[in-house]
């Protein structure tokens, strides 16, 4: 069984990240609670209407602190609106520059594109997302953020 993490509003201005972490670790628990021998696959969500730049991949990146340093491998770019590009995704990535290539070269996978214009069939859209995430997916506990350091005394 494969649970895909979506990481909504990750780069939306006007919710902290503080808030979006909590609630991505509330629901990942939940379900990780549900589903004991589940793996998971992070499901990094852009659109190609909009830049793929240094910010998005800050944002992407900070979940770090959510599941770990390992987070990346486990994880899969999703392209929205693939309809609009006029080249191949890697393509339009490659112009993002060297903090997006290395940001990719961690991934699990190469990016998934999805067209909404004509729209998916969402069922072809979550078949595909499922057989690209199997194999880049993990046991809840290898998503586990580390534990917080003790300070000195």
């Amino acid at each position: 069984e494969v649970i895909l993490v979506d990481t909504p509003g990750l780069s939306d201005p006007e919710t902290s990240v503080e808030a979006i972490h909590a609630e991505i670790t509330r629901g990942v628990a939940l379900i990780a609670a549900e589903h004991p021998g589940a793996r998971f696959a992070i499901l990094l969500v852009a659109s190609i209407a909009a830049r793929v730049d240094g910010p998005v991949v800050e944002a992407f990146d900070s979940l770090r602190q959510v599941f770990g340093p390992r987070f990346a491998r486990s994880s899969l770019l999703v392209l929205t609106h693939a309809d609009l590009l006029t080249t191949s995704a890697s393509e339009y990535l490659a112009g993002s520059g060297p903090a997006v290539a290395d940001f990719l070269s961690q991934l699990g996978g190469a990016p998934l594109e999805i067209c909404n214009r004509p729209a998916e069939e969402a069922s072809r859209a979550i078949a595909r997302l499922v057989e690209r995430a199997a194999p880049v997916s993990a046991s809840a506990s290898a998503l586990a953020p580390p534990p917080p350091r003790r300070k000195a005394a």
